[in-house]
């Protein structure tokens, strides 16, 4: 797989959309921009490179406008959906999962913010996109964690 060919093909896309008119041709190019986004995102993870989360939360924006525009055109909120996320959400979420894979390692990173974690009550990931007011407690958690693996034999910490 060429890594700069998909990057060109994704700059194309977006700028056919940019100078399409709204309708279906820009729904096109927004999903071939979303897909192409995908692809770099699994190539980069699988060469194991931070940025590849940003890659995937690309393609993951167009999936949530899809999800609102399809479950809320007049801007009402969507009963049968989760909340979606907003700006602040999704930086939070940037941030925490950058903080747990310089903590953490990319593999044990990618797992703290993904799984389920029973101190916290939730995904890690989740819980920061939700509320601000978690990302303090994810953080304290990350620093016992890192205190941990420093230690010469590993534990989980308490919570």
């Amino acid at each position: 797989m060429d890594l700069n060919q998909l990057y060109s093909d994704h700059q194309a896309a977006q700028m056919r959309a940019g100078s399409a008119i709204p309708g279906a041709d820009r729904d096109v190019y927004l999903d071939d921009a979303a897909s192409l986004a995908a692809r770099i995102g699994e190539f980069q993870q699988s060469l194991g490179a931070a940025a590849a989360f940003a890659w995937t939360a690309k393609a993951s924006q167009r999936a949530l406008e899809l999800r609102v525009d399809k479950c809320a055109p007049l801007g009402a909120a969507c009963p049968s959906e989760q909340t979606v996320h907003d700006g602040e959400g999704l930086r939070r979420q940037k941030e925490m999962t950058h903080l747990a894979l310089l903590v953490l390692g990319r593999d044990a990173g990618l797992a703290f913010m993904n799984n389920a974690d029973a101190c916290l009550g939730g995904r890690p990931l989740d819980l920061v996109d939700d509320n601000s007011d978690n990302v303090p407690m994810v953080e304290e958690l990350l620093r016992k964690m890192a205190k941990f693996e420093t230690m010469a034999k590993p534990m989980q910490p308490a919570c």
